[in-house]
């Protein structure tokens, strides 16, 4: 998937997650101060979630499970398979590469708007 792709889909996850909450949480007959609300918890949901995807993208890439995929690929091939684990991690990590960095952009974005309808909502009172 091409980096605009990836950027297009998180923006549109954004989106359709935020229509999603603001609709079914009675946004068109919400007046003055609680569209504010509404706003703030429509945006900060996915921008959290995206957040979160990103942290946990990260954390994957930079080998935090390496340990437990190397336990698991031992039990189930046995002996049958001598690789220590600094080659087994040798060899995960020249396949990996970036990519995560929408997740943090659209997210980061996404939680931003939502503090800033959190001030005028809160402005507002």
């Amino acid at each position: 998937m091409g980096k605009t792709k990836k950027y297009i889909a998180s923006f549109l996850f954004v989106a359709a997650l935020a229509a999603w909450h603001l609709f079914s949480g009675g946004f068109t007959e919400a007046q003055g101060r609680e569209k504010w609300r509404l706003l703030c918890d429509a945006l900060a949901i996915p921008g959290v979630l995206l957040l979160c995807a990103g942290l946990w993208v990260f954390c994957c890439r930079q080998g935090a499970l390496d340990g437990l995929g190397y336990g698991l690929r031992r039990l189930r091939f046995g002996k049958n398979r001598p690789e220590s684990f600094s080659d087994y991690a040798a060899r995960k990590h020249a396949g990996r590469c970036g990519g995560y960095g929408c997740f943090f952009i659209a997210g980061g974005i996404s939680t931003a708007l939502s503090l800033l309808a959190m001030g005028i909502y809160y402005r507002l009172s």
